[in-house]
């Protein structure tokens, strides 16, 4: 009868193991696709005279954003910062590193469109308005990154929001080369990897 018991014993805990398990399994290996170490940075274009894409410069990796034509043309380079949907903007500081010391930071390009589960409003974060420390620009939630017209709202960071999207946009007559696009702690330094 002992034994009986133990064989019992023994099949309940491995059951209640497969069961935690597949639990882990069903309800954890969601949120971990969402982890930080999944966020990439993937370059498009919107109609021609732009040019989006991750090259190669004395070895690093880096994203170049061009706009060959009139900035008044619609017409722009991006990337979309993927991976980043469901985070917290609470604590958050985002940012990217302009490498030449030619490279374009004017008037609102590069810039962050960020988008907010539930807000309408495209949050606007120019790289000329952004905190910097050497080539560095960054934006901390909870802070404001412009001013006038139209800025009392889409110039801000909210520290309250979840993100829904997160863009960088070059709409600008103008080039440059991005390098160490982080959100949070997490840097993208090239295609589809970390470094």
């Amino acid at each position: 009868m002992q034994r009986k018991r133990a064989r019992i014993g023994l099949r309940s805990v491995s059951v209640l193991a497969a069961v935690a398990a597949l639990v882990e399994v069903a309800f954890l290996a969601p949120a971990a696709r969402a982890a930080r170490s999944d966020i990439t940075v993937a370059p498009w274009t919107f109609r021609t005279g732009s040019e989006a894409s991750w090259v190669q410069v004395d070895g690093d990796w880096q994203l170049f954003l061009t706009k060959d034509v009139d900035t008044g043309v619609a017409s722009a380079a991006g990337a979309h910062v993927n991976g980043v949907k469901g985070l917290s903007t609470a604590g958050l500081t985002i940012g990217f590193t302009v490498e030449g010391a030619g490279d374009y930071c004017s008037g609102g390009a590069p810039r962050f469109n960020l988008h907010l589960q539930g807000d309408p409003t495209t949050y606007f974060l120019g790289c000329p308005l952004g905190d910097r420390v050497g080539n560095v620009v960054s934006f901390a939630a909870g802070n404001g990154y412009g001013q006038g017209p139209g800025c009392e709202t889409a110039c801000q960071f909210p520290s309250h929001g979840t993100i829904d999207s997160l863009n960088i946009v070059f709409d600008e007559h103008g080039s440059t080369y991005l390098d160490d696009i982080f959100v949070g702690g997490f840097t993208a330094g090239g295609p589809g990897h970390t470094d």
